[in-house]
């Protein structure tokens, strides 16, 4: 378990961005919704999804190598922690808090 616990930024599957992650992506989407997207909900979603996506394949692909990241990430933090759990996350419940107005 120690891929989980204690929290080692570059090394577990949540790190101390994933709240950042997270609180981020709620308030951005939120306002989105408002003043954007207005149910065009799924294309949004993949769009900034595919936004996140590329943001860490530029991570992995160009900070790290170059010696720009302070701490570089496992494989399981990039692509499943900060994508789809908690941009994804952030994501969904930003449009719903939007909605639920």
């Amino acid at each position: 378990m120690e891929w989980l616990w204690p929290i080692k930024t570059g090394r577990t599957f949540f790190d101390i961005w994933t709240i950042e992650h997270i609180a981020w992506w709620i308030f951005f989407s939120a306002n989105l919704e408002v003043l954007w997207w207005k149910g065009r909900t799924w294309i949004g979603i993949l769009f900034w999804l595919g936004l996140s996506i590329s943001w860490e394949a530029i991570e992995r692909i160009y900070f790290e190598p170059h010696g720009l990241v302070k701490h570089p990430e496992v494989w399981f933090n990039s692509w499943v922690s900060d994508i789809f759990i908690a941009n994804l996350f952030g994501l969904i419940v930003g449009m719903w808090i939007a909605r639920a107005q």
